[in-house]
């Protein structure tokens, strides 16, 4: 194959033809470990931003998102409405829990985020194409899925994983197949495919930019294609923090 532009990734790339060397099951358990941990920074806050274009029409909302792990406060808060450092004022909507037991997210429709059987309707918060599995998903990787192909190879003189992950059947994943292109300097996905539930139904792309954070390289910019409809999400985390105040521990407690 020729070089494989990740920049370009859309939802009409074909991953299948992507070739590459095999890796060795315990350097593939060792970079889906690292992918985790990078996605995971424990207790960290941040100014969390949603955008989202659908059909011309865009929408904004700021948050500030909190996470707290460990005994009782083992969740991650996002309370919207609020104007933040920046001056950036939310669209007023309901305060938003997202914990790891329930996953609840918009208290505007508990049931959500889910992906209905017809494209173009409500999949995630607000409408948008983002859902908080999108988040807490990445978390449990090896414990929810299974290794369907795990290659490297090289492209634009730079080295990347083609991951292709499969739901176990009795795992917690959200999505019943996950596909990544991974940096192989950074263990930080840069393209990522997710499979819905509905199997007539095709995936979305996310395109994601990580930065040193906390020793880690931390994906702080997701862009969302939806390929069932014409839309479009970012998501931008920043003005990141390692540990919560008590004051935000409070402020979410009160959601």
């Amino acid at each position: 194959m020729g070089d494989f532009d990740v920049a370009k990734v859309g939802c009409s790339t074909d991953f299948s033809t992507i070739s590459g060397a095999a890796v060795s099951p315990d350097t593939q358990r060792t970079i889906i470990s690292a992918i985790e941990n990078n996605f995971n920074l424990g207790k960290y806050s941040a100014d969390l931003y949603i955008g989202f274009n659908k059909d011309g029409r865009n929408k904004s909302w700021t948050a500030r998102l909190v996470s707290l792990q460990g005994g009782k406060d083992d969740f991650r808060c996002a309370k919207f409405g609020t104007k933040l450092k920046d001056n950036r004022q939310s669209r007023r909507e309901a305060g938003v829990v997202i914990t790891k037991r329930d996953q609840a997210f918009s208290k505007k429709d508990p049931n959500q985020p889910s992906f209905s059987a017809l494209p173009g309707v409500n999949t995630g918060i607000f409408d948008t194409d983002y859902s908080p599995q999108d988040m807490l998903d990445s978390l449990n990787l090896l414990a929810n899925y299974d290794v369907e192909k795990f290659t490297s190879f090289t492209s634009q003189g730079n080295k990347y994983y083609h991951i292709m992950l499969k739901k176990k059947a009795n795992g917690e994943g959200f999505y019943r197949r996950r596909e990544m292109i991974v940096d192989a300097n950074k263990n930080v996905p840069v393209q990522i495919r997710l499979y819905t539930k509905n199997t007539r139904k095709p995936y979305k792309v996310m395109a994601v930019k990580s930065k040193p954070f906390a020793k880690r390289a931390f994906p702080y910019s997701y862009d969302i294609t939806a390929c069932w409809r014409t839309s479009t999400t970012n998501i931008t985390l920043g003005d990141l923090k390692e540990e919560a105040s008590t004051t935000e521990a409070n402020y979410c407690k009160g959601s």
